[in-house]
């Protein structure tokens, strides 16, 4: 049986500044003068760890959850 997540998340759900270090903390998604910025697959890591630390049950969900977890 499938388990239904949800995937609706707010700014109240995450503490901001936490969430921009950790993105900071990855300039393939941010530095467009980082070699792994234009690596898609550096990219997805680094959503993946992410959205590992800001989203319950993360690792848990299908793919399709997961492309809509935080959206």
């Amino acid at each position: 049986m499938h388990t239904q997540y949800n995937t609706e998340m707010s700014a109240n759900d995450i503490d901001v500044d936490v969430f921009i270090s950790e993105i900071e903390n990855r300039p393939a998604l941010w530095d467009m003068r980082y070699d792994l910025y234009s690596d898609r697959s550096a990219k997805t890591k680094a959503w993946e760890e992410v959205c590992l630390m800001f989203v319950p049950d993360f690792e848990k969900m299908t793919i399709k959850e997961k492309n809509t977890a935080g959206k």
